[in-house]
Protein backbone atom coordinates (compact mmCIF):
# COMPACT_ATOMS: atom_id res chain seq x y z
CA UNK A 1 0.00 0.00 0.00
CA UNK A 2 2.86 2.60 0.98
CA UNK A 3 6.18 2.29 -0.15
CA UNK A 4 9.13 4.79 1.49
CA UNK A 5 12.78 4.59 1.13
CA UNK A 6 14.74 4.57 4.09
CA UNK A 7 18.13 5.75 5.28
CA UNK A 8 19.00 2.85 7.51
CA UNK A 9 22.22 4.89 9.41
CA UNK A 10 22.72 2.75 11.97
CA UNK A 11 20.66 4.57 15.01
CA UNK A 12 17.41 4.55 15.71
CA UNK A 13 14.58 6.58 13.30
CA UNK A 14 11.61 7.30 13.30
CA UNK A 15 9.49 6.47 9.92
CA UNK A 16 6.12 7.36 8.85
CA UNK A 17 3.83 5.35 6.04
CA UNK A 18 0.45 6.74 4.98
CA UNK A 19 -1.88 5.59 3.12
CA UNK A 20 -5.90 5.59 2.15
CA UNK A 21 -7.50 2.65 1.54
CA UNK A 22 -11.38 1.45 1.01
CA UNK A 23 -10.66 -2.18 2.70
CA UNK A 24 -10.89 -3.32 6.08
CA UNK A 25 -7.23 -5.13 6.76
CA UNK A 26 -7.41 -8.19 9.14
CA UNK A 27 -3.51 -7.73 8.70
CA UNK A 28 -0.95 -5.69 8.05
CA UNK A 29 2.42 -7.03 6.93
CA UNK A 30 5.80 -4.56 7.01
CA UNK A 31 8.55 -5.89 4.70
CA UNK A 32 11.96 -4.30 4.62
CA UNK A 33 14.50 -5.31 1.76
CA UNK A 34 17.82 -4.59 3.43
CA UNK A 35 21.24 -6.52 2.73
CA UNK A 36 22.15 -5.54 6.50
CA UNK A 37 20.19 -6.70 9.99
CA UNK A 38 17.22 -4.77 10.60
CA UNK A 39 15.75 -4.27 14.30
CA UNK A 40 12.25 -2.98 14.62
CA UNK A 41 11.32 -1.56 18.22
CA UNK A 42 8.05 -0.44 17.70
CA UNK A 43 5.08 -0.76 14.86
CA UNK A 44 2.02 1.51 15.62
CA UNK A 45 -0.73 1.37 13.04
CA UNK A 46 -3.35 4.39 13.47
CA UNK A 47 -6.39 5.15 11.58
CA UNK A 48 -6.51 8.56 11.08
CA UNK A 49 -10.31 9.11 9.51
CA UNK A 50 -13.41 7.46 9.48
CA UNK A 51 -14.29 4.46 7.23
CA UNK A 52 -14.64 5.58 3.96
CA UNK A 53 -18.13 3.68 2.80
CA UNK A 54 -17.89 3.94 -1.33
CA UNK A 55 -21.60 3.65 -3.05
CA UNK A 56 -20.09 1.98 -6.32
CA UNK A 57 -16.67 0.70 -7.59
CA UNK A 58 -15.65 -1.07 -10.71
CA UNK A 59 -13.62 -4.17 -10.41
CA UNK A 60 -11.95 -4.57 -13.99
CA UNK A 61 -10.44 -8.30 -14.90
CA UNK A 62 -6.83 -7.78 -12.99
CA UNK A 63 -8.16 -6.94 -9.45
CA UNK A 64 -9.36 -10.56 -10.02
CA UNK A 65 -7.61 -13.91 -9.75
CA UNK A 66 -8.33 -16.24 -13.24
CA UNK A 67 -5.68 -18.27 -14.97
CA UNK A 68 -7.45 -16.72 -18.36
CA UNK A 69 -6.68 -13.09 -17.74
CA UNK A 70 -4.65 -11.98 -21.05
CA UNK A 71 -4.35 -8.81 -20.16
CA UNK A 72 -7.35 -7.02 -20.76
CA UNK A 73 -10.24 -9.34 -19.83
CA UNK A 74 -10.60 -12.74 -19.02
CA UNK A 75 -11.07 -15.11 -21.63
CA UNK A 76 -12.53 -18.28 -21.47
CA UNK A 77 -12.70 -21.00 -24.33
CA UNK A 78 -13.99 -24.32 -24.75
CA UNK A 79 -14.01 -25.63 -21.32
CA UNK A 80 -15.95 -27.26 -18.05
CA UNK A 81 -15.96 -27.69 -14.93
CA UNK A 82 -13.87 -24.42 -14.09
CA UNK A 83 -13.79 -21.80 -11.64
CA UNK A 84 -13.18 -19.01 -14.31
CA UNK A 85 -12.10 -16.13 -11.98
CA UNK A 86 -12.88 -14.61 -8.25
CA UNK A 87 -12.02 -12.40 -5.66
CA UNK A 88 -11.00 -9.48 -5.72
CA UNK A 89 -11.86 -10.24 -1.99
CA UNK A 90 -13.24 -6.50 -0.74
CA UNK A 91 -15.36 -5.44 2.55
CA UNK A 92 -18.71 -3.92 1.90
CA UNK A 93 -20.82 -2.30 4.49
CA UNK A 94 -24.37 -3.22 5.23
CA UNK A 95 -26.99 -2.38 2.56
CA UNK A 96 -28.63 -3.65 -0.57
CA UNK A 97 -26.35 -3.88 -3.73
CA UNK A 98 -26.13 -4.82 -7.49
CA UNK A 99 -23.28 -6.59 -9.06
CA UNK A 100 -23.41 -6.75 -12.65
CA UNK A 101 -20.77 -8.72 -14.63
CA UNK A 102 -20.32 -7.42 -18.14
CA UNK A 103 -20.00 -10.75 -20.55
CA UNK A 104 -20.05 -11.26 -23.76
CA UNK A 105 -19.90 -14.57 -26.07
CA UNK A 106 -19.62 -16.16 -29.49
CA UNK A 107 -22.34 -18.69 -28.66
CA UNK A 108 -24.95 -17.48 -27.26
CA UNK A 109 -26.02 -21.28 -27.28
CA UNK A 110 -28.67 -22.44 -23.75
CA UNK A 111 -26.29 -25.16 -23.82
CA UNK A 112 -23.40 -23.06 -22.61
CA UNK A 113 -24.20 -23.07 -18.29
CA UNK A 114 -22.29 -21.17 -16.53
CA UNK A 115 -22.81 -20.13 -12.41
CA UNK A 116 -22.38 -16.81 -11.07
CA UNK A 117 -21.74 -16.79 -7.44
CA UNK A 118 -21.23 -13.39 -4.29
CA UNK A 119 -19.36 -15.20 -1.39
CA UNK A 120 -18.23 -13.68 1.90
CA UNK A 121 -15.73 -14.74 4.16
CA UNK A 122 -13.12 -15.26 1.19
CA UNK A 123 -15.69 -17.62 -0.88
CA UNK A 124 -17.05 -19.75 2.85
CA UNK A 125 -20.28 -18.08 3.03
CA UNK A 126 -22.84 -17.84 -0.50
CA UNK A 127 -24.52 -14.92 -0.20
CA UNK A 128 -26.21 -14.77 -4.24
CA UNK A 129 -25.93 -17.44 -6.64
CA UNK A 130 -27.40 -17.46 -10.89
CA UNK A 131 -26.92 -19.69 -13.39
CA UNK A 132 -26.61 -18.23 -16.66
CA UNK A 133 -26.50 -19.83 -20.16
CA UNK A 134 -25.13 -18.43 -23.18
CA UNK A 135 -28.59 -17.17 -24.48
CA UNK A 136 -28.85 -15.10 -21.28
CA UNK A 137 -25.67 -12.40 -22.55
CA UNK A 138 -27.80 -10.75 -25.34
CA UNK A 139 -27.32 -7.30 -23.88
CA UNK A 140 -23.63 -8.10 -22.86
CA UNK A 141 -24.63 -8.11 -18.66
CA UNK A 142 -26.15 -9.84 -15.90
CA UNK A 143 -27.37 -8.09 -12.95
CA UNK A 144 -27.65 -9.53 -9.35
CA UNK A 145 -29.05 -8.55 -6.09
CA UNK A 146 -27.93 -9.11 -2.65
CA UNK A 147 -28.16 -7.75 1.02
CA UNK A 148 -25.79 -7.17 3.42
CA UNK A 149 -27.10 -6.71 7.24
CA UNK A 150 -23.57 -5.99 8.62
CA UNK A 151 -20.64 -5.06 7.60
CA UNK A 152 -18.79 -7.85 6.24
CA UNK A 153 -15.40 -9.26 4.77
CA UNK A 154 -13.93 -11.24 1.91
CA UNK A 155 -16.44 -10.21 -0.18
CA UNK A 156 -15.75 -12.11 -3.98
CA UNK A 157 -17.69 -12.38 -7.10
CA UNK A 158 -16.72 -15.82 -8.82
CA UNK A 159 -17.56 -17.57 -12.28
CA UNK A 160 -18.01 -20.91 -12.34
CA UNK A 161 -18.45 -22.68 -16.04
CA UNK A 162 -19.84 -25.73 -16.08
CA UNK A 163 -19.73 -26.07 -19.85
CA UNK A 164 -18.75 -23.55 -22.39
CA UNK A 165 -18.55 -24.48 -26.23
CA UNK A 166 -16.57 -21.47 -27.72
CA UNK A 167 -15.39 -18.28 -26.00
CA UNK A 168 -16.83 -16.52 -23.18
CA UNK A 169 -15.14 -12.26 -22.14
CA UNK A 170 -15.71 -10.88 -18.77
CA UNK A 171 -14.50 -7.36 -18.89
CA UNK A 172 -15.75 -5.60 -15.91
CA UNK A 173 -17.97 -5.98 -12.44
CA UNK A 174 -19.64 -3.24 -11.28
CA UNK A 175 -20.84 -3.00 -7.48
CA UNK A 176 -23.43 -0.14 -6.72
CA UNK A 177 -25.33 0.39 -3.36
CA UNK A 178 -28.61 0.84 -4.03
CA UNK A 179 -29.83 1.24 -0.60
CA UNK A 180 -29.33 1.08 3.32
Amino acid sequence: IGQNSFNLTGSWSTYNVSFTTYEIYNQVHFVINSKNAVQIAKVTVLQTGPVIQVSSVAYPPQDLYSPYFNGTAIVISNVSNTLAWHGPYTSLGAGTYNVTFFLSTDNSSPDNIGVLYVTSDYGNDIIAVEMFNGAMLSNGKITMTFSLSQMTLGMQYEGYIIRWKGTLVLSNIYVNKTGV
